[in-house]
This record gives C-alpha cells, sequence and structure tokens, in this order.
C-alpha cells in the first residue's frame, strides 16, 4: 500500500485486502475492509434517503388529509346554502301565490262575483294548490342538493382519515425499513455475527 493510501485511508494492509480502524464508529477497536466501510455507508446514505422520501410523503398525506377536510367542510356549508336558498325560493313562491290568489279575488270581487262558492272558489283552490306544490317543490329540490353535499361531506371526511392514517403508516414504514436495511447490511458486513 502507498503512503498516499495510508495517509488517506490511514489502513494496514491485512489478508483481506486493506482495513480500515472502526473505533467510535463500530465499537472500539474493530475493523471493516474499506468495501465493508464502502457499503455500511452506502446502506446508512440510502436509508436516510429512505426515510426522507417517507417523510415526505407522509407531508403530503398530511396536506391531502388537511385539503379534504377543508373539503368537507366547505360541503357542509354547500348544504346549508342551498337548504337557505330553497327556503328563500319556496317563500317567494309563497308570496308570488299570494299575490295571485289576490288578484283573483279582486277580479272576482269587481265583477260581481261570489268569491267563497262554486267556480269562483274552484278557481282560487287550483291556484293555492298550485302555489303549494310549487313550494313544496322547491323545498324538495334544496333538501336534495343539501343531502348530496352532506354525503360528499361524509366522503371527504373519510379521506381526510384515510389520509392521516396512511400519513402514519408511512412514518412506520420507514422506521421498520431502515432498521431492517441497517440490521442486513450490518449482518452482510459481518458487524453482526
Amino acid at each position: 500500500m502507498s503512503g498516499i493510501e495510508t495517509a488517506l485511508l490511514g489502513t494496514v494492509v491485512g489478508s483481506a485486502g486493506p482495513i480500515l480502524p472502526t473505533a467510535g464508529l463500530i465499537g472500539t477497536g474493530g475493523t471493516l475492509s474499506v468495501g465493508a466501510t464502502l457499503s455500511a455507508i452506502g446502506t446508512g446514505l440510502g436509508v436516510l434517503g429512505g426515510i426522507q422520501q417517507s417523510q415526505a410523503t407522509a407531508a403530503n398525506q398530511e396536506y391531502n388529509a388537511k385539503l379534504a377536510e377543508v373539503n368537507a367542510k366547505q360541503r357542509t356549508l354547500d348544504a346549508k346554502m342551498a337548504r337557505a336558498s330553497a327556503q328563500n325560493e319556496a317563500d317567494r313562491v309563497r308570496r308570488e301565490t299570494r299575490r295571485r290568489l289576490g288578484a283573483i279575488r279582486a277580479r272576482q270581487a269587481a265583477s260581481g262575483v261570489v268569491t267563497d262558492e262554486g267556480s269562483p272558489l274552484l278557481v282560487q283552490t287550483e291556484q293555492l294548490t298550485e302555489g303549494l306544490l310549487e313550494e313544496r317543490k322547491q323545498l324538495f329540490a334544496g333538501e336534495v342538493e343539501a343531502q348530496g353535499f352532506e354525503q360528499q361531506s361524509a366522503v371527504e371526511r373519510m379521506k381526510a382519515q384515510a389520509g392521516r392514517e396512511r400519513a402514519k403508516t408511512t412514518k412506520r414504514n420507514a422506521i421498520l425499513t431502515g432498521t431492517s436495511s441497517l440490521f442486513t447490511a450490518g449482518a452482510d458486513a459481518g458487524i453482526l455475527n
């Protein structure tokens, strides 16, 4: 071994090739071959990279979970707005029905017709029935829309929960995979024998 290699590596040549002192790295007084040392360093760096990648994945999953939670809250607000809008429309229909019914009664009274019996009463009843049906139709449509938003909200909340669970699992897997890789590398290098 040349003087430069000895100065750079601080090694001596043994029967297994160059060996490195590993005091403080693996244990006191132990030695590893250059290949085993580089392999251990490569494994360690690979484990660190895997952990960092897992942390980034977990952070992304957490972000998606938070986004799903925001979407769930928005869908809940959308449901409230759909109900309020339907109620406003039903109120408008009710006012319009009253206005029409009043106009019918006024025309009938102006023409001298008795408004509380016979055909004039039938005309008023039909107008009132149509108005009530339209009012109910508006409320029903609003409720259907609101329930759709509530279902979407529930799905978004489930997505949020699943995202949080995936993030936890990703973090746990990173730790287990890293530990396993280190033990495997140690066993392959003969450190754990």
